[in-house]
């Protein structure tokens, strides 16, 4: 449904996207949410039913069955319930429940579709600065103004639903198992396994993996503003990056060392001594 409103202009202007989000296996506090509102939903069950058992003991099935989403955990326990009472029966078993359990392809498809949304439902700050050159067209380019606090946490909420998303892991270990596969060896007992020798000395230092310059630098926004050119080049390893203002400081954000060695000639800010001034040399 979320595909209708992204037609054309008129469609998204005229469509507002509400999100329910699923429970999120990564995350504590829904998982105890999860649990809650499974037995809740089984102690509305008008049949014999050991609803703190069944939560306690199997709550893993039970999300990886419903993709973490109480809608389809209301219909599964609404037709395990009725097929009960078709047959007489006056207790809902974990049998009963299994038995109008959604299949494995049924789910997979149904979680490929949830995170396909929540994706699509995901704001960077890389679109938004996508947005303000479209604004812009061909002038020089502004800063992006900082984000209001309620802006900033819509944005967090959106990267952390995401980030949920796309981790799809197994559950550890669930107590509806019986027992692990059996281990396949291969090749005879005391044989070395096939595999590439390293060749050469190996230096057991590993690179670092972000630079140790970050943060607010001696330049006024109005002075960056003015000049037209936004972009900054680091002391330490000569990396190049956009830079960000926040409030009334310039931030250089964080970043990997510069690894490459390309020679060209940029517009740029640089530290010479204590202070930036505009560059143009090559670097």
């Amino acid at each position: 449904m979320l595909s209708f409103t992204r037609l054309n202009g008129q469609a998204a202007r005229r469509g507002l996207p509400i999100h329910f989000p699923r429970y999120q296996l990564q995350r504590e506090a829904d998982c105890t949410e999860f649990q809650a509102a499974l037995l809740a939903l089984l102690k509305e069950v008008p049949l014999l039913t050991d609803a703190e058992t069944l939560v306690v003991e199997h709550w893993l099935y039970f999300y990886e069955r419903c993709i973490g989403c109480v809608g389809v955990l209301k219909d599964w326990l609404m037709r395990a319930v009725s097929a009960a009472l078709d047959d007489g029966d006056d207790r809902l078993s974990l049998e009963r429940i299994q038995e109008q359990a959604l299949s494995i392809s049924q789910c997979e498809q149904m979680a490929l579709d949830a995170i396909e949304g929540e994706q699509k439902l995901h704001y960077t700050e890389g679109r938004r600065e996508h947005l303000w050159r479209l604004l812009q067209g061909e002038g020089p380019f502004v800063l992006v103004p900082s984000q209001t606090p309620g802006e900033a946490g819509a944005i967090q909420g959106a990267k952390e639903q995401a980030a949920s998303s796309s981790q799809r892991r197994e559950p550890a270990t669930a107590s509806y198992d019986t027992e692990p596969p059996p281990k396949r060896g291969g090749g005879r007992i005391g044989a070395r396994a096939p595999r590439r020798d390293t060749v050469g000395a190996t230096s057991s230092e590993e690179k670092p993996k972000r630079c140790p310059f970050s943060g607010a630098v001696d330049i006024s926004p109005a002075r960056l503003t003015q000049a037209g050119i936004v972009k900054l080049q680091c002391p330490e390893c000569s990396a190049m990056w956009t830079a960000r203002i926040q409030g009334t400081m310039v931030i250089f954000p964080p970043h990997p060392p510069r690894t490459t060695r390309v020679v060209q000639t940029v517009s740029r800010w640089i530290k010479q001594g204590g202070a930036w001034e505009l560059s143009e040399h090559k670097m």
